[in-house]
């Protein structure tokens, strides 16, 4: 059996890390179709470019477990009809059959548009300076000709490759028909004139695609070859492959950190762009996180490492742009709809007009005019200049799909916690509630249920039990009750560590507290209840600030006409009142629950609108699940909340959120007029071949000039807002 990792669990959901599949596509086309005829499976989306196996099944009918097994004995039935894939479970690299011809690299077709180039400008100025025909004289005119083939050819290999293989007519043949026609009419600068601008436009665009994977680039290029690590008080340089958590490295001015990690001693300005996306250097000092990829610009760290190779932020991120090309927009789909149909019917209005005229020339221009390779960049050059530029600001959008969808928003809810706050709360308030436990051992007590849990008041619990200096104790046991709080087993006794939902439901008496609640949730506190049997012994007392960006990402995002912003919290009423007011938002739920927030999401759907759910914690992933577009705050975000959303947010500003939006607005704008363009271009040439009116060469650059113009807006889109915050 090919090496299979289970990546993720959630009921109904499971992600395979599967090695085999890199860069076999034939390999990854089967498996999904495999995995789609199974009665349980609900959707199979199999990336060979990372080599992830993303399913989603029926969980009544089927399990992860059985999945596991299904797709192993697949890969061993493949491996034994297959010698390529046998080839590669064995380790070993095989030449295969078939491979699709690979693009060439931009160096290459620069070469090849130059040459090309030159050739057409020997002949217009032979045609100049001896007042004879360019389509007209010897040895320049054959080296024309050649010139034609040599760089036709792998437009001719893929038109003729998608007639046999894949049993249909694509723009490739229309173009190679076209020039195989001119060539036998010794129309030779004609037929070079076609190719040429085809390979100018091939060159824009790579080009265009290149810079728009460069954000992307830089993210995988953020990886050390070696680390410094600290052992016995001396630094060792090692593999960073070799680190894992708990090891101290070492980072000093210019080096790359090679871990998600805290500071522990040293001071330094790191540069988190490649995570967060922010242009300015970033104070660390000990206590603060820090993320692999990001860079020490000034200063010397030490960092105790918290996560370390694919379990780190980077690469995460890395992950979901590999994965994010596979979710295609639905306006995509249209496009290539358009450019698949529209072939045939090119073909067949060339053919008619031959029919009827009798004008190979005519005919040619019908052919070469009709071709819809503008309409088929329309949509795809955008969507990929968008995600770059997305990429470059710290918005990792999982598909273009999801980008398309952001464009549609007219409700987006928050969550407050971490998202509108700082996330960052500190322990304002504890009091004990029974003589024999001091406020000090009450903390520490929360403390232990709360360590290892990832929760920004969890976090502020255990930082405030440290400062002081009161022995946290152990746990034996911890059921942690989303939305609600936990249970812990502490000494052998079990205790109750949550908010006032879980009291009631646990019928624990909390009358005597009653009073300290009240007076602590008037101060906006969240008040955090320890129950020991049948009675509240304590009391904690957590307080968030509000981000800085949270005011300006909500004027933005009403700025972009998104009519209802809403806040949907699991906190108490006072405290959500607090920031929803002083935020200016009339939509405020407190005292939600997972299943509440979903409800809440379900029922705007219902009214019509297209919702976006923004949060970080688990208690917000079935609600980021359930929105049209699911946003996670991706550095501090659980895993859960990231693998539930659509859209992270690689940084802590909300204001990304109206950044995506306004992306998303912009890209929709450039396709329509992509769009527009195109297809104003190919029915205006269309009329003017019928007629007469324009030749083969004119039709040539018209057609070349409109899959230029589609080529060229695109790539507006990757320096798009870049400059501002937000544009308005």
């Amino acid at each position: 059996m090919g090496q299979i990792i289970v990546k993720h669990i959630l009921p109904g959901r499971v992600r395979f890390q599967i090695p085999l599949l890199k860069k076999n596509k034939g390999l990854a086309q089967k498996l999904q179709s495999f995995l789609s005829s199974l009665p349980a499976t609900v959707l199979a989306d199999i990336t060979p470019v990372s080599g992830s196996a993303v399913i989603y099944y029926r969980a009544d009918k089927l399990t992860a477990s059985k999945l596991y097994c299904l797709i192993g004995s697949f890969l061993d039935q493949q491996a034994g009809q297959n010698s390529q894939v046998a080839a590669a479970v064995a380790g070993r690299q095989e030449k295969q059959t078939y491979q699709e011809p690979a693009e060439l690299p931009i160096p290459l077709q620069i070469a090849q548009v130059a040459f090309g180039g030159l050739v057409l400008l020997g002949l217009t100025v032979k045609h100049y300076l001896r007042k004879t025909p360019a389509n007209h004289g010897g040895k320049l005119l054959n080296l024309c000709s050649a010139t034609t083939l040599l760089a036709g050819y792998p437009i001719l290999r893929s038109g003729i490759n998608g007639l046999l293989k894949e049993k249909r007519l694509n723009n490739d043949l229309l173009i190679s028909a076209a020039t195989l026609v001119a060539l036998g009419m010794g129309e030779g600068l004609t037929a070079l004139v076609v190719v040429w601008l085809v390979n100018l436009s091939e060159l824009l665009q790579a080009v265009t695609l290149d810079r728009s994977r460069r954000a992307i680039g830089e993210l995988l290029s953020n990886k050390n070859e070696q680390a410094w690590l600290l052992a016995d008080g001396t630094q060792v340089a090692v593999p960073v492959e070799s680190l894992k958590p708990g090891d101290t490295v070492v980072v000093h001015t210019g080096g790359k950190i090679p871990v998600d990690g805290r500071v522990t001693k040293g001071t330094a300005a790191v540069n988190q762009a490649p995570i967060t996306g922010e242009s300015v250097p970033v104070y660390k000092q000990p206590g603060d996180q820090v993320y692999a990829g990001t860079v020490v610009e000034q200063g010397s760290v030490y960092i105790l490492s918290e996560k370390v190779g694919d379990s780190t932020a980077l690469s995460r991120i890395i992950h979901m742009v590999e994965e994010a090309g596979s979710k295609r927009a639905p306006i995509q789909k249209l496009a290539d709809s358009y450019a698949y149909k529209i072939v045939p019917v090119s073909f067949l209005l060339a053919a008619l007009v031959f029919t009827l005229t009798r004008d190979i020339h005519r005919t040619m221009t019908i052919l070469i005019v009709a071709c819809p390779c503008a309409a088929g960049l329309a949509t795809p050059t955008a969507i990929s200049a968008a995600m770059g530029n997305a990429a470059s600001r710290g918005i990792l959008v999982k598909g273009g799909c999801y980008l398309e969808a952001a464009g549609r928003l007219d409700t987006v809810l928050f969550d407050k916690t971490g998202t509108l706050t700082e996330g960052r709360p500190e322990v304002s308030t504890y009091v004990s509630l029974d003589d024999n436990y001091s406020p000090e051992q009450i903390l520490a007590l929360a403390a232990a249920g709360e360590m290892h849990t990832n929760h920004p008041l969890a976090q502020a619990v255990v930082n405030k039990a440290r400062e002081s200096r009161e022995e946290i104790p152990g746990y034996q046991d911890k059921e942690v009750i989303p939305g609600k709080g936990l249970k812990v087993v502490i000494e052998n006794e079990t205790l109750l560590i949550g908010n006032d939902r879980l009291m009631q439901e646990a019928q624990i008496d909390y009358g005597h507290a009653r009073h300290f609640a009240q007076e602590m949730s008037g101060r906006g506190e969240s008040i955090i209840f320890i129950a020991k049997q049948t009675r509240v012994i304590g009391l904690i007392g957590v307080r968030d600030t509000l981000r800085q960006q949270s005011r300006q990402a909500i004027h933005l995002l009403k700025a972009t006409g998104i009519k209802e912003i809403g806040l949907v919290s699991g906190d108490n009423k006072q405290c959500a009142l607090a920031v929803g007011s002083g935020l200016g938002l009339q939509d405020i739920w407190a005292d939600m629950l997972p299943e509440d927030k979903v409800k809440i999401v379900r029922e705007k759907q219902s009214k019509g609108k297209v919702v976006a759910m923004v949060g970080e914690g688990i208690n917000d992933s079935p609600a980021l699940a359930a929105a049209d577009i699911g946003i996670a705050m991706g550095v501090k975000g659980t895993d859960v909340a990231v693998e539930s959303a659509d859209v992270v947010l690689a940084g802590d500003d909300p204001v990304k959120v109206a950044q995506l939006i306004q992306l998303s607005q912009k890209t929709m704008q450039v396709i329509r007029q992509n769009f527009a363009f195109a297809i104003g271009a190919n029915v205006l040439g269309i009329a003017l071949g019928t007629l007469k009116i324009i030749s083969p060469f004119t039709s040539a650059l018209m057609h070349n000039a409109s899959t230029l113009a589609v080529v060229i807006n695109s790539a507006r889109l990757i320096k798009y807002g870049k400059n501002k915050q937000a544009e308005k």
